[in-house]
């Protein structure tokens, strides 16, 4: 934890019997040892942590109680009623605290929560032992006796990782995944770096390019996850409805805008390629006579049995009439399929090529029916190829520009531009908690450590002319990734600068990639709420462009798309 956001809370909220901190025997030590709670105000976390006689926290320090968790595994000494009644205290501690220094207050010391939330790492894992008992399995004797080696059963970090896993889990259960994973150091995309808005003003070039002419807008936004919303507990609730049942439903990706953008001449190279998966998909006769005989003999009680599985309903009846149901049809079922198909000479002939790999596979010897057709015969099995749609594929993009200074200024923006794409595409090194880094930092020093790397900003691209419209006669972009950018400085093959070592003249490659496929939702003029962006709008951050509804008589409306 970070000690710059270590905060002391009134220790009068702690004890029992309303005396300061708290005095409890340490299971390490064997000892008396005193305890006070602390808050780390950067994961919001409540610790009681063991003390020294001056109140500071001992070297190495293991808490005996985190967010509402007691870990009995550390002391002894607390009854569970006296438990309840301290972290009753410490819930109203923590609150009274964040309120009076203006933090947010945690989910677990909430006022709705109040009494409510208190558990111990033992009684958790005890009480699901004994429901796996109740339900006839003994869970926790299995994984002891039969998954869990004896040197280790009885080891010091066994039982501090089983103690971690549980205050893991309790987390993640009480508080959600997004809420968890935010305060676990990974903060859902919000981390920015001020200097990436370093570009108040348009940064144009060349730099008098005309107000006619068209041009190439690419504005740079802050990371958003698109499946952010969909991971929040809430998630559907306002709606009666889940992801599941619908679809993940997505997000735009722009969080938020940086600079005011870059502009530049149209690429010599204009061009799009929209693609979709198709594979050749095969289905024989026979396997579509197998087909068939699972949708003939499907039955109203195999349909019972079924539903019972699914349900978890499931009982010892059910269960001996499945395993009858399934010796019977390993018996039968292929004797029925040959029924079906068998009626016709052509169907006979693949039954005899079938039986004939069968045993010669039986021999050792690996024989396919289509192998013995084509020999003996000079025949194949129509396998009824089809091509099938199978998946979508992202679309990319190259562009590259020479860029050749005039004078001071221009080659200043020339500088701005090739340091903005570097700059925005760099992934982010995120700040290890515990580090020492100042409060609301969230991205790491040059050089420090990092357990997480955050996504890099994404970007909007536009063909745009005279007077700021769309061009209707090229391609529009969905967000995307900067994947690769390549700056040559001598694209002479010569080194030529000017005083003060400009070069002449430099190209740039950028290499694009979007972040989602085009669908055929995307020609619509119905969007999904927060995801539509407003051209006039220079702060808008929807991340679907506006498509017109093409009108076979009105020629302005013949928009091509993505």
């Amino acid at each position: 934890m970070s000690s710059a956001l270590r905060q002391e809370v009134n220790p009068n909220y702690i004890g029992p019997d309303g005396t300061p901190g708290i005095v409890a025997t340490n299971s390490n030590t064997n000892k008396t040892q005193n305890y006070k709670l602390f808050y780390f105000g950067d994961t919001r976390t409540a610790q009681v942590l063991p003390v020294d006689s001056a109140g500071e926290i001992l070297i190495d320090a293991k808490p005996i109680y985190t967010n509402g968790v007691w870990d009995t595994t550390q002391f002894e000494g607390l009854d569970d009623s006296t438990q309840e009644v301290i972290h009753g205290k410490v819930q109203t501690g923590v609150r009274e605290h964040t309120t009076r220094t203006n933090q947010e207050v945690p989910q677990w010391a909430d006022s709705n929560q109040q009494g409510f939330g208190v558990a111990t790492t033992n009684n958790q894992i005890a009480q699901s032992v004994a429901d796996n008992e109740a339900s006839g399995f003994n869970l926790g004797s299995f994984l002891w006796n039969h998954v869990v080696p004896p040197p280790i059963r009885w080891g010091a970090n066994f039982v501090k990782g089983t103690v971690q896993t549980a205050q893991v889990g309790w987390q993640l259960i009480t508080e959600g995944p997004a809420s968890f994973v935010e305060k676990a150091g990974i903060q859902g995309g919000s981390y920015d770096v001020d200097n990436d808005s370093f570009m108040k003003r348009v940064v144009a070039y060349p730099m008098d390019i005309s107000p006619q002419q068209d041009y190439m807008k690419i504005d740079c936004y802050s990371y958003q996850p698109p499946y952010e919303a969909s991971m929040e507990r809430s998630f559907g609730d306002d709606k009666g409805e889940t992801s599941l049942g619908y679809g993940l439903s997505r997000q735009s990706p722009y969080r938020k805008r940086l600079g005011a953008g870059i502009i530049l001449p149209m690429p010599n190279m204009v061009a799009d390629k929209n693609e979709t998966q198709w594979v050749d998909d095969n289905m024989s006769t026979m396997a579509m006579g197998a087909l068939q005989h699972v949708n003939k003999t499907f039955t109203s009680k195999a349909g019972t049995l079924l539903a019972g599985a699914i349900g978890g309903t499931i009982t010892g009846d059910m269960m001996r009439g499945i395993n009858t149901a399934d010796a019977f049809n390993r018996l039968t079922g292929q004797a029925a399929i040959y029924t079906a198909i068998g009626t016709k000479e052509a169907g006979r002939g693949e039954i005899g090529a079938n039986l004939l790999s069968q045993l010669t596979g039986k021999l050792g010897y690996d024989i396919t029916p289509e192998t013995i057709l084509s020999r003996a015969g000079g025949v194949v099995a129509n396998s009824n190829t089809e091509l099938m749609f199978s998946g979508v594929k992202l679309r990319s993009f190259g562009f590259n520009w020479r860029m050749t200074p005039r004078d001071e200024m221009e080659a200043h923006n020339i500088r701005m531009i090739i340091r903005a794409f570097k700059q925005w595409s760099a992934p982010r090194k995120l700040v290890k908690l515990n580090s020492g880094e100042q409060a609301g930092d969230t991205i790491g020093r040059a050089g420090s450590p990092s357990y997480f790397l955050g996504t890099p900003n994404v970007f909007r691209l536009r063909y745009m002319t005279g007077g700021g419209r769309t061009i209707l006669g090229a391609n529009k972009f969905k967000p995307c990734a900067l994947t690769g950018i390549s700056v040559v400085y001598t694209p002479d093959n010569t080194w030529n600068a000017y005083d003060g070592g400009q070069p002449i003249s430099v190209t740039m490659d950028l290499q694009f990639a979007e972040l989602e496929p085009i669908y055929n939702t995307d020609y619509s003029d119905k969007v999904q709420e927060g995801r539509a962006f407003d051209p006039s709008d220079p702060n808008s951050l929807g991340d679907l462009m506006p498509i017109s509804i093409v009108k076979q008589d009105v020629p302005s409306s013949s928009d091509v798309g993505y």
